[in-house]
């Protein structure tokens, strides 16, 4: 009976690395990642709604959520290395970052 446990939970332990494998290569798929992690470096995550939306096999991805251990200094010079340029409106456009310094968030 053992062994039989035993088989189920290996069982059990290879549908759930599927399943993260699955969602893994969902995000990559569907998410500029690699050129994410070019600009802000190897410790950069995908975290929030997007994630939500990948498990949930929504359609469209709303914006993309990052955590970052760089600091925002260092966000900024890897945008304006890259062609981004800061937007004082804080609207979205293609190439332009905004900042909203208060609460740390750059929009781009």
């Amino acid at each position: 009976m053992e062994k039989f446990n035993q088989n189920i939970e290996n069982n059990i332990e290879d549908i759930k690395n599927k399943e993260i494998l699955d969602i893994e290569m969902d995000i990559l798929d569907r998410t500029p990642f690699e050129t994410i992690r070019k600009l802000f470096g190897d410790e950069t995550y995908l975290i929030g709604g997007a994630i939500r939306d990948i498990i949930f096999k929504k359609n469209h991805l709303g914006d993309l959520d990052l955590m970052t251990r760089i600091s925002k200094q260092e966000i900024k010079e890897a945008l304006e290395s890259n062609g981004y340029q800061r937007s004082e409106d804080s609207k979205f456009s293609s190439r332009h970052y905004s900042i909203k310094d208060d609460i740390g968030v750059y929009n781009f």
